[in-house]
């Protein structure tokens, strides 16, 4: 399942450094990040971007646009666990460049409560977080055509849960070619790192580091 030019949640808290590039592999152009402070982000260190952003009002906003419209078809926008609200114009903005098929923008949110602003393609929950998988999926609302999500009791889903942990699997929800909202698995060693050498790595680690002495007061 490709999650390429889609809307995704990873529902993990603000030490999360694991991203599902399984899903989300693409030879992107850029690869944004969006943050409320990069000293206080575990992905700025730990992921290659080629730009980070802590965007503090609408100028910023409107630079983050210039920098997507100018920086090729496939891009990788994330929203941060810290990351600021969206204003509504930006959203616009993206909901724009989507429809008109100018570019495909991959957008993911990191955060337990994201500031998301539309209903999620595909829902990602690391293996120790099954617990708060149930409340998340009766939440979801019904959409293309499909109800909500069916489910089943809690006590099954518990059982479920058990076993799915027990494997060092965590649960994916996603209504993309089904019929409804349909739980899958994935198994975050399968796609948590991106960084292909020790070099990459340390290159991540000193451009970080350079965005850490910018914002230090």
């Amino acid at each position: 399942m490709s999650l390429v030019g889609r809307c995704v949640h990873i529902c993990a808290d603000g030490s999360s450094t694991w991203l599902p590039w399984e899903f989300l592999a693409a030879s992107y152009s850029c690869r944004i990040l969006i943050c409320g402070e990069v000293k206080k982000t575990v992905l700025a260190f730990t992921q290659n971007w080629t730009v980070v952003f802590t965007p503090n009002d609408l100028k910023t906003w409107s630079a983050i646009a210039t920098v997507l419209k100018g920086m090729g078809q496939t891009i990788l926008l994330v929203f941060d666990t810290s990351a600021p609200e969206i204003p509504l114009s930006f959203v616009r903005f993206l909901d724009e460049c989507s429809s008109q098929g100018r570019q495909v923008i991959t957008r993911v949110w990191v955060g337990q409560k994201a500031m998301m602003t539309s209903i999620p393609d595909a829902v990602f929950f690391p293996t120790d977080n099954s617990s708060e998988v149930y409340d998340y999926l009766s939440r979801l609302p019904a959409r293309n055509g499909h109800g909500k999500w069916n489910g089943m009791s809690v006590i099954e889903f518990k059982t479920l849960c058990d076993t799915v942990a027990s494997n060092n699997l965590g649960f994916v929800l996603s209504d993309l070619g089904e019929s409804g909202w349909t739980l899958f698995w994935h198994r975050e060693t399968d796609s948590a790192v991106t960084l292909s050498s020790p070099k990459m790595l340390v290159e991540s680690l000193l451009h970080a580091a350079a965005l850490v002495v910018r914002t230090l007061p």
